[in-house]
């Protein structure tokens, strides 16, 4: 459900020309180079398995469907469940376990999901494995307490991880530089892997489907995003409340952008760390 208010359908984005929206969809146009950042999230995701023990758990008969777990310090303690992003069209769960050292470090175990990627996955599918993973997480038969799982979703991972909301009972939600309306992203090059149109455009938006939770919400978005990607969070952070859901502290993060601001989840020094992990006191 959205309101008037946060309606997807009076987004600003249709006011654009086909190349600034191209350009406000592309976060990549807003630093010099991608490479390095994706090469930072493989570097430091793979010293923190070196340092932190991680499980490979199956979640479904899928060879993608599988993630990294890494048991809280004591038995029963929460969870953390990162959904990486990448356009639904890159990365994988070996890319998002850089955060497990803090998280682990305040008392929190630690889960990095694994999904298809796009085009040789439908996004309906890749945003299904998405919901049974963190219904997975949320059972019982694991070192963490089920009721005690948190969850964050970064770009693309953002809508995964709103969608699942829908059916996994999360503690709580962080949404990082997320993309809550599909439509917009329908109608640029990014599209032509995903191939979205018709039904999944207002199934697969969370702004089309806010989930009704008594969770507590983290809305983020960094100073170096694009405007679209900030107005898309904003429009979120004002459908979730509106919903009936209790307001989410959404924020700016400042000195980040799209791609550097996750390496502040777990990090209690930080405004985006301190607000995730004070969502554990919360509650």
């Amino acid at each position: 459900m959205t309101s008037d208010a946060s309606d997807p359908r009076s987004a600003v984005w249709r006011r654009l020309s086909a190349e600034d929206l191209e350009r406000e969809y592309s976060p990549s146009s807003m630093v010099p180079a991608l490479e390095p950042f994706l090469a930072a999230y493989a570097g430091r995701s793979s010293a923190a398995r070196a340092e932190v023990v991680h499980e490979r758990l199956v979640f479904g008969d899928h060879p993608d469907e599988w993630l990294w777990y890494v048991p809280p310090p004591e038995p029963g303690g929460p969870l953390h469940v990162f959904v990486h992003g990448g356009y639904w069209r890159r990365l994988s769960a070996d890319d998002g376990t850089f955060p497990a050292v803090a998280f682990r470090a305040a008392g929190c175990g630690f889960a990095s999901l694994n999904y298809s990627l796009a085009p040789a996955t439908p996004l309906r599918a890749i945003t299904d494995q998405a919901r049974r993973a963190l219904s997975f997480l949320c059972g019982p038969g694991l070192a963490h307490d089920p009721a005690r799982v948190y969850g964050s979703g970064h770009s693309a991972g953002a809508q995964l991880l709103a969608i699942a909301l829908l059916d996994a009972p999360l503690a709580g939600a962080s949404f990082v530089s997320g993309i809550f309306d599909l439509e917009p992203v329908s109608r640029i090059r990014a599209d032509e892997p995903l191939g979205l149109a018709g039904d999944d455009l207002v199934t697969l938006s969370p702004l089309r489907n806010v989930p009704i939770t008594e969770a507590p919400a983290v809305v983020a978005w960094a100073e170096r995003d694009t405007d679209e990607f900030r107005r898309q969070s904003l429009q979120w952070a004002a459908a979730w409340g509106d919903a009936g859901n209790r307001p989410p502290v959404a924020f700016e993060v400042p000195d980040r952008n799209h791609f550097d601001v996750v390496f502040d989840l777990g990090d209690p020094g930080t405004l985006l760390g301190r607000a995730v992990l004070g969502q554990m006191e919360s509650v």
